[in-house]
């Protein structure tokens, strides 16, 4: 079988997984090299993996058949764009673009040229996710309540939290209730940046009638990742880290019929079992594969445009016609 020739252009914190990603397909993939702007960086990935560090991109690109890039969102396109002209297949970090202009460029673009561009939306390949999406055909699904929180992390400094990290939830909302997200309303505040929002909730309503609240910071002194699901017959909790799932279930109300006004609420919980697996090399497994078989991603651009659609709706709600509040309550 052919192995697929790989890069990384983008070895920070993100960049490094993958590479790691990478040297595990050894069966899938040849690891052909690395580009990164820190030569420190480059040299320390290349090194590590025994591949060749490119100082130029359109080096590493003339040597690969894919790439995966893991650079800052501003320079997302102009390297996706690079790397499609010169007919290479890619995987791009989320969220997929800076704009959504830029998205629909890049949409039109691989259609173009033919080639595989897979989305890094990694939670879809959360195994905790895929249950729930098998449990979600059984129960009918009425509200959701996601949190996404975390403490501050300064490298993040060309995104607020809604693009970085809300983007998320909202395209497993997407994913999970096959319906579109169509009206918003969302608050944020600045808190320790002094440009973007790091604290934000949004309420939204989809298409098919589900009410979803979705809050996701950056100043949260606990990491949080968590779902729960509110249905006809069911509520489920879903953990992102501990993958964990439970699912209450047939709830019922028995009163007694003594005279007394005695009564007991009665559920069935369960634990659902969730396969152990690494959602990043799952991710990397399906884009190798969709690139060796010729196979469209799980998550291609239009994805990675809605998304994006989404997060620029709720942006100009809490940017638009006054500042976001600051932590004192005054408006910058």
């Amino acid at each position: 079988m052919h192995k697929v020739r790989v890069g990384v252009i983008g070895v920070g914190t993100m960049g490094r997984h993958h590479a790691r990603a990478y040297a595990h397909f050894k069966y899938l993939c040849e690891f052909v090299g690395v580009h990164d702007v820190n030569p420190v960086n480059m040299a320390t990935v290349a090194e590590k993996y025994e591949v060749t560090a490119f100082p130029r991109v359109e080096d590493l690109l003339s040597e690969v058949d894919a790439v995966t890039i893991a650079a800052p969102t501003g320079y997302h396109y102009e390297l996706a764009e690079k790397a499609l002209t010169a007919g290479v297949h890619v995987l791009v970090e989320k969220p997929v673009c800076r704009t959504v202009t830029e998205a629909r460029r890049l949409e039109r673009l691989a259609q173009d040229r033919g080639c595989v561009v897979q989305v890094g939306h990694i939670e879809r390949f959360n195994p905790a996710v895929q249950e729930l999406a098998k449990l979600l055909q059984r129960y009918p699904v009425v509200a959701v309540d996601v949190k996404r929180m975390g403490p501050f992390d300064p490298r993040v400094r060309d995104l607020d939290v809604i693009q970085d990290m809300m983007v998320h939830d909202i395209d497993i909302l997407r994913y999970l209730l096959q319906a579109e997200i169509v009206d918003v309303h969302a608050e944020a505040r600045k808190v320790k940046s002094s440009t973007f929002a790091d604290h934000a909730v949004c309420t939204a309503r989809l298409s098919n009638g589900v009410i979803a609240s979705l809050t996701a910071s950056r100043v949260t002194e606990q990491r949080i990742r968590v779902m729960n699901v509110t249905c006809q017959g069911a509520y489920i909790e879903m953990d992102y880290i501990d993958r964990r799932l439970t699912l209450s279930r047939d709830s019922r109300l028995h009163y007694g019929n003594n005279g007394k006004q005695t009564c007991t609420l009665e559920n069935v919980g369960e634990r659902i079992y969730v396969p152990d697996e690494e959602p990043l090399l799952a991710q990397t497994q399906h884009f190798l594969e969709c690139v060796l078989y010729g196979r469209q991603p799980l998550i291609g651009v239009p994805d990675g445009r809605a998304a994006l659609e989404v997060v620029e709706r709720i942006q100009e709600q809490v940017y638009d016609e006054r500042a976001v509040p600051s932590l004192d309550g005054v408006a910058v």
